[in-house]
């Protein structure tokens, strides 16, 4: 009986003990604090992204799970993901309002993205909870030093060192706001080594000692700080850039570029990492040397989809669509979601032409991802292109929406003030961006250019003069000011300027454009001339110099000259549209309109949607007098543009009316250009010539009148006027009409007809 009741026991007990495990799995409470447990020892043992399924896990059982919540905050902090860190700690302090930790995290996170009113507003709710709260301090002093409140910041963080003098980070913050004044270098040189004595293995501090002493010219001991930051923390993106940029500013380019493209090959997996050297290249001009680098480098790492794509990037730029489309294609297939890869794809349709095609992956894209900023800046800057307005803006507004602190969204909102010479909206992004961040340089530019705008010389002067101090590009800040001057007429300074920011920035074309006014309004076009030239001794591969050339030899009827320049400038960069047009002109003018119909027809074949393209090419073939291809060509314009065609549809008009035939449909387009173009004498004189091949020589009569008011000099509408008069049986005043007009035609074909009409009047 004994052994019986023993056996019961265990079976009762082992039941027991397995209803108790079953109850415990069951617990969500259970269940979520273990995937929590789970997660944090997966952080201590450096793996986040097992750590992140963990603590994803917790929160499918318990959505609000303030912890599970905090802990994916901090890991996406330490990943660099900042949009995904912010929601998760934001969600944490709205759960969780008095999570101390949560509340800092998410105020330096802000402070960081220069949101400084939602970083106070976390800094005042610590101090609240905790007075003496040091890091809660220190944040404070973080918002007051960029509010300029110098003296109040070194107040608050002097009071956290006395609540905790061995903190390295305090030292350091003091450090920072001491290293503000020139003489107060010494002590903030003295409370880095404090910082260094108490964390040797901390770079922070090595680096910011750096720049004092780049700041003092003292090149030598700022590499060796940067140098021991990098040793110190060799996965510091920072430091590396940090380094490259001593050895840049200290004069020795060489080591500057071996630095990133070492960092380069040691951050490929990241997109930053990536896409450090071909930065580098791109701000200093040497596009061909950013080929040649990524070309060796992606050979060199095959499997780095972030090589890749700053190789396609940099393709893109130099317009070789053949080898980017290729590299877009794998990364496509690779990444089909990746939003870069898609905004890659689009600018190769862009560089092709194919606005429509970049326009429609866009819109795409976004209504895919909605929540993707970078989508949303992406599609505004292809509605620019698409002059879609209203589109452009909305995105704008979303992609800020999304990310406040997105200051390429707000770009694209000062671009499309710009090209709507909307001043309002000008200041309004401008001083909505330095709210965020007062010392946004950009910022200060646009606000200064809206100031020109207005004539408010003296506020657009300070704007640029701050925009400078700020680390605003030389140049652009110089020729802001270089075009205030010349707005105020005074020349000379303004021409000074203009000069110095060349001299800053060689490729400046804005500067360029500039000082060419400058030459023409003193009617020196030969000085302009030979500025152009100088510029593309100096950028024998800047197209943009090329074509500003074509355009000024096409002036100076130097027709010759503008054909060459032009033709460099296309082969510098064949998808400039307005070097193309430079060149046609120059051909027709040579008398070539066979070559210049040609050179359209090339660019139609790859940009068949273009109805400015065919409307040229249509003038081409008509001067070519291949007058039934213009005719099809400017139908194909007008069907490619109806509501901006009115010139196609005048030429058309023109010739439907020059041949006697579909003289009703003529007449519907005559119309429709002169109610377009009411102010243009070619629109009178289509008209008329169509009243006049219909019969209606008192209409006709009428067109003539304004056509010649608006172009008295134009032998064809003289001819018209005279046909019409003889028809009108008003023979002196026709024959004084087509002897003008032969006398102004000058042995043309004008003049022939204009002969022959005299011959015939009874």
């Amino acid at each position: 009986m004994i052994s019986s009741l023993r056996s019961v026991s265990i079976v009762i007990l082992a039941t027991a003990t397995l209803s108790a495990g079953f109850g415990c799995n069951r617990d969500p409470n259970i269940r979520k604090q273990k995937y929590l447990e789970s997660g944090n020892r997966f952080v201590h043992n450096g793996k986040p992204r097992e750590a992140i399924i963990q603590y994803l896990n917790a929160l499918k059982i318990d959505h609000n799970f303030a912890e599970a919540h905090y802990q994916l905050g901090r890991i996406y902090l330490q990943m660099g993901s900042s949009n995904a860190a912010y929601n998760e700690l934001s969600t944490t302090v709205d759960l969780k309002p008095s999570d101390v930790h949560a509340r800092l995290d998410l105020g330096n996170l802000e402070m960081g993205a220069g949101l400084v009113e939602p970083a106070e507003e976390q800094a005042r709710a610590v101090l609240a909870l905790e007075p003496d709260n040091p890091d809660a301090l220190v944040l404070r002093a973080g918002v007051e030093s960029h509010m300029g409140k110098n003296e109040d910041a070194l107040k608050d963080v002097r009071r956290a060192l006395a609540l905790d003098p061995n903190s390295a980070a305090f030292h350091i913050s003091l450090a920072v706001l001491l290293g503000n004044d020139e003489q107060s270098i010494p002590t903030a040189t003295q409370e880095l080594q404090r910082a260094i004595a108490l964390d040797s293995k901390n770079e922070t501090p090595h680096m910011i000692l750096g720049s004092l002493y780049e700041r003092q010219r003292n090149y030598p001991l700022a590499l060796q700080e940067v140098q021991t930051a990098v040793a110190l923390a060799p996965k510091d993106l920072q430091a590396r850039k940090n380094l490259a940029g001593v050895y840049y500013r200290s004069g020795n380019h060489r080591a500057a570029e071996d630095t990133l493209y070492k960092a380069t090959e040691d951050f490929s997996d990241t997109p930053a990492g990536a896409q450090l050297l071909s930065d580098y290249y791109f701000q200093s001009g040497q596009y061909s040397e950013a080929q040649s680098a990524y070309s060796n480098l992606t050979f060199n790492h095959p499997r780095s989809n972030e090589l890749q794509f700053a190789y396609a990037r940099i393709l893109v730029i130099l317009h070789q669509d053949g080898k980017a489309s290729k590299i877009a294609a794998q990364l496509t297939k690779d990444t089909p979601s990746n939003p870069e890869v898609q905004i890659l794809n689009s600018s190769i349709f862009l560089n092709q032409g194919k606005v429509d095609e970049a326009y429609r992956l866009m819109l795409r894209a976004v209504t895919t991802s909605a929540d993707d900023p970078q989508l949303q800046v992406a599609l505004g800057r292809v509605s620019l292109q698409k002059r879609d307005f209203d589109t452009a803006l909305r995105s704008f507004r979303e992609a800020i929406r999304l990310e406040p602190n997105s200051f390429d969204a707000a770009a694209g909102i000062a671009q499309l003030a710009d090209l709507k010479q909307d001043n309002s909206m000008l200041l309004e992004i401008s001083q909505k961006t330095l709210d965020r961040n007062p010392n946004y340089a950009s910022a200060f530019m646009w606000r200064a250019t809206a100031e020109a705008n207005l004539k408010e010389f003296d506020k657009a002067e300070r704007d640029y003069q701050t925009a400078l101090a700020n680390g605003v590009s030389d140049d652009a800040a110089l020729v802001g000011l270089g075009k205030i001057r010349l707005l105020q007429g005074r020349t000379a300074e303004g021409t000074a300027l203009l000069e110095k920011a060349l001299q800053h920035n060689p490729s400046s074309i804005d500067a360029v454009q500039q000082l060419i006014s400058v030459n023409l309004a003193d009617k020196q076009p030969q000085q302009a001339v030979q500025l152009v030239n100088q510029q593309i001794a100096r950028l024998p591969n800047d197209a943009s110099l090329y074509s500003l050339l074509a355009s000024l030899d096409l002036s100076l009827k130097d027709f010759a000259g503008a054909r060459d320049a032009a033709q460099k400038a296309i082969q510098l960069n064949p998808t400039d549209e307005q070097s193309i047009q430079y060149q046609a002109t120059a051909e027709s003018s040579l008398g070539n309109p066979t070559a210049a119909l040609n050179l359209w027809q090339a660019w139609i074949s790859t940009h068949p949607a273009d109805s400015d393209a065919h409307l040229l090419a249509g003038q081409s073939a008509q001067q070519a007098g291949d007058l039934p291809h213009a005719v099809s060509l400017y139908r194909k314009s007008i069907q490619l543009a109806p509501d901006r065609s009115a010139l196609a549809k005048n030429n058309l008009a023109f010739l439907l009316a020059d041949s006697g035939k579909n003289l009703d449909e003529a007449l519907i387009y005559a119309k429709s250009a002169r109610s377009s173009m009411p102010s243009a004498g070619g629109t009178a004189d289509t008209l008329g010539w169509v009243y006049f091949q219909q019969g209606q020589y008192q209409l006709a009569r009428e067109q003539f009148l304004d056509a010649l008011k608006a172009t008295p000099d134009d032998p064809e509408v003289v001819f018209h006027m005279g046909l019409t008069l003889s028809r009108l049986g008003d023979k002196p005043n026709a024959l004084a009409y087509l002897k003008k007009a032969s006398a102004m035609a000058n042995g043309s074909p004008v003049s022939q007809k204009a002969n022959d009409a005299i011959a015939s009047l009874p």
